[in-house]
């Protein structure tokens, strides 16, 4: 059930509140410093099309039922909201233009109307409503063919290089003869949308008088004449309402640069789902009874597996082809569904696991039954590629606390934090080596951090006293040891050694000397992922993409209170798990 109008009213309240634009999660399109010449003018004209045409295209997959690339009603018009200001000043730029040259005035002008039209369209846009988007769809249209015009006598490489993207995606609108059945009008909109919820899979209610309900729209008059007549037994005053159906096709390259902000493809999930990482050819998503779905790179699904119940992470190997789920139970899985092994118990739900690559071992660990020593201690244990535990000296038994794991790429080993009296340890074991671990250093404070950088050359260790840095490959990486901040909320290493301390109202950037590159403001920090873009959970549901060069930040579509972020290992891909059954796979430039 859709709430009509939604639109317009929140275009409106956008732009008529600066504050309300500053905070916008979406990228600020503008007509910028536009040159006095034409062709630039048309330009940029062409570009800020190009981002509406972009989101159609979207919207249109939406309308559709696709589930790649597209955008909800609500989202396509809280991302064109700031366009309008840009299309009103290109507007006004383009009519200046015509006005100087009164040569190339006519095709000037033109365009200058078109884009009064698509500014109208944005500024009053029901995107929920079929009819409505066709109009946009319509003047969009009669816009790019008004630029097309133009270029031909203000030509311009840059022109027709927008030109040619913009209209490079195609929406093919279709409009045949329907019958609604809509109910009678109801004195205000909480009443029209009580009478929608008793009615089964009602599409919309009016938000504006007369607040009527659709129920139906289907090409079959005699099916809406069946409607009333069942509606009417059941005490609901409706009618039979001649209008048209729209169906739309949509075709062209994929807008990636134009919509990398909006989720690439968005999978719907068992309920309850609590983590995901990415496989091989696909995603794998756990839900909190234990159910397992796997999704192909479509979105389409792949498999599914049931594991224990109340799962607390899931790591992949690094190619992808297998992955450790678990919480109280851990159980390797392998990217084709294969269940491999049987499961292996820890003292309590687990913190997590690492993939020792070179010893090609997955390592899970979980604090005592109770997090009290009175209560028995913690566990560490090792899985090989045949589901089977590691023996001799697995499974370690750790202090109640429980211990932090973490390993890179370039180590042999895992290194293991854990807590006792007040002062964390740091250890390290290879797997399938060694018969016991070996001291690396000791840090005041409770354990709730590890990280290891991609080439082992630092690790970093957050206790509750501050968070520390130490070199751990030297004959004395005591002496290394250093404090750098307060404790830090999460920790992440790129690939190029930089070091990302997320702190609730900050994130902070450092290079491999401890220089500070750049700091993002922010809400409330709650996780970091390194990925192509440096990923932040900001909030409950707020997501930054923030460039690793430079510190500046985009936000992506918010698609829910989070559960889990995820990274693919290339790092161009991120997917974001949400209100416990949606799994939103994004593209990073």
């Amino acid at each position: 059930m859709s709430r009509g109008g939604r639109g317009a009213r929140v275009l409106f309240s956008l732009l008529a509140s600066a504050s309300c634009l500053s905070s916008s999660p979406l990228p600020q399109p503008s007509a910028g410093a536009v040159s006095a010449q034409p062709s630039d003018i048309l330009s940029s004209a062409a570009s800020v099309l190009a981002r509406i045409s972009a989101y159609d295209y979207a919207l249109a997959g939406s309308f559709a039922g696709e589930r790649s690339r597209i955008v909800t009603p609500d989202r396509y018009v809280d991302a064109l909201a700031p366009d309008r200001n840009a299309v009103i000043a290109l507007k006004d730029t383009v009519l200046t233009a015509a006005f100087t040259d009164r040569r190339i005035a006519t095709p000037l002008v033109a365009v200058a109307d078109a884009l009064v039209a698509v500014q109208a369209d944005i500024a009053s846009v029901d995107a929920a409503d079929a009819a409505s988007f066709a109009r946009v769809l319509d003047d969009v249209a009669t816009t790019w063919t008004a630029l097309a015009d133009a270029a031909r006598v203000v030509p311009g490489d840059a022109l027709a290089t927008s030109i040619a993207r913009g209209t490079s995606w195609r929406v093919v609108v279709t409009r045949a003869p329907a019958f609604a059945v809509q109910t009678q009008a109801f004195e205000s909109y909480e009443e029209a949308v009580q009478i929608a919820r008793q009615i089964a899979n009602a599409e919309s209610v009016s938000n504006a008088p007369p607040f009527t309900v659709r129920v139906l729209t289907t090409p079959d008059r005699d099916a809406a004449v069946r409607k009333v007549a069942e509606l009417r037994a059941a005490g609901v005053v409706a009618a039979v309402v001649d209008t048209d159906r729209y169906t739309f096709a949509r075709s062209g390259p994929d807008p990636s640069a134009e919509l990398w902000r909006e989720g690439a493809v968005d999978i719907p999930t068992w309920g309850e789902a609590r983590r995901a990482a990415f496989i091989a050819n696909g995603v794998v998503v756990v839900s909190a009874d234990g159910e397992t779905f796997s999704f192909d790179d479509t979105g389409r699904l792949w498999w599914h597996a049931k594991l224990a119940s109340g799962p607390t992470f899931a790591t992949p190997s690094t190619d992808g082809r297998y992955v450790l789920i678990g919480g109280l139970f851990v159980q390797l899985l392998g990217s084709e569904g294969q269940v491999i092994g049987s499961p292996s118990r820890l003292p309590s739900a687990a913190a997590g696991a690492v993939w020792v690559g070179r010893r090609r071992v997955f390592v899970a660990a979980s604090q005592g039954p109770t997090g009290k020593p009175q209560g028995g201690g913690g566990g560490v244990v090792a899985l090989g590629l045949n589901g089977a535990p590691l023996d001799n000296p697995f499974p370690l038994v750790t202090p109640a606390a429980g211990p932090a794991l973490a390993t890179a790429p370039a180590r042999d080993d895992v290194l293991i934090a854990t807590t006792s009296n007040g002062t964390t340890d740091v250890e390290a074991i290879r797997p399938g080596l060694d018969q016991r671990v070996r001291a690396v250093v000791r840090v005041p404070g409770q354990v709730s951090d590890l990280a290891v950088d991609e080439d082992g050359a630092h690790v970093i260790v957050v206790t509750a006293e501050g968070t520390y840095r130490f070199a751990p490959g030297g004959s004395n990486p005591v002496a290394t040891l250093e404090r750098l901040a307060e404790p830090a909320r999460d920790v992440a290493f790129g690939r190029d050694g930089a070091l990302y301390l997320l702190f609730d109202r900050r994130l902070v950037a450092y290079d491999r000397g401890l220089r500070t590159l750049w700091t993002v403001p922010l809400r409330d920090g709650r996780r970091v992922v390194a990925a192509r873009r440096i990923i932040v959970q900001d909030g409950l549901t707020r997501v930054l993409a923030v460039d690793a060069a430079t510190g500046s930040g985009d936000e992506l579509a918010p698609v829910g209170e989070l559960n889990d972020i995820a990274a693919s290992q290339d790092g161009a891909r991120i997917l974001l798990l949400a209100d416990g059954q949606r799994a939103v796979i994004f593209h990073l430039p």
